[in-house]
């Protein structure tokens, strides 16, 4: 039955490892889809705006 127990508490282990990992790695995806994609939206309103120095700093320390 100790077996039993072991082998239980082993999978459930490795399903949690399995289950953060996949959170971390989705996560990651996500933030950095988020970056580009703002960097790429003030990119493009920058090109076709041309914006005063104002505006441009506003843009550069949003996207910090």
């Amino acid at each position: 039955m100790s077996g039993d127990g072991n082998q239980l508490l082993q999978k459930l282990d490795e399903f949690i490892r399995k289950y953060y990992l996949n959170q971390l790695i989705r996560g990651a995806l996500l933030t950095t889809g988020l970056l580009v994609a703002s960097f790429l939206a003030f990119a493009i309103l920058e090109y076709y705006g041309r914006f005063g120095i104002t505006s441009r700093t506003i843009f550069f320390y949003a996207l910090l």
